[in-house]
């Protein structure tokens, strides 16, 4: 929990999560949170998702990658796969392959945003991530040389 944040909950059986809790929980958050802007529950389970709405929050899709091994590790690759950081100029290229991934989904109940919303996340990802050093040595991407335009990494 933290200002405008609430989630996940994990609830320790047999003790499910109560309308009682999640109120006294939302109240805990409104109090040190922006009132200007709404309350964001993240990662809520399918079976507290009644519990939610009853105390006025509405679902919303997302989406989530796992974009960083537990653990360091050296990868050989042949000639053809280049394993690069992402970065800004690499937008256009990135949006294409998740439209194309989406594409094969369960359609609407997995991703609805459109090309424009998609460079939009992504580059408010790369505005975020300017700076951490963490997040973005973090973050790869394996390029296939053969299907992009032209050779673009040394």
């Amino acid at each position: 929990m933290s200002e405008n944040k609430l989630g996940p909950l994990f609830v320790i059986p047999p003790h499910p999560l109560t309308d009682f809790l999640l109120r006294d929980l939302i109240a805990y958050v409104k109090s040190i949170s922006d009132p200007a802007r709404s309350i964001e529950a993240a990662g809520v389970l399918p079976s507290q998702m009644e519990s939610f709405e009853r105390n006025g929050f509405e679902p919303t899709l997302a989406r989530h990658g796992m974009i960083r091994p537990t653990d360091s590790f050296e990868i050989a690759l042949s000639e053809e796969y280049v394993l690069k950081q992402p970065d800004p100029s690499d937008i256009e290229e990135i949006v294409s392959v998740l439209l194309t991934s989406f594409e094969q989904g369960t359609g609407d109940t997995f991703m609805n945003d459109g090309e424009e919303e998609l460079k939009e996340d992504l580059a408010e990802f790369f505005t975020e991530m300017q700076g951490d050093d963490a997040l973005r040595t973090a973050s790869a991407v394996i390029w296939d040389q053969r299907l992009l335009p032209s050779p673009v990494f040394a």
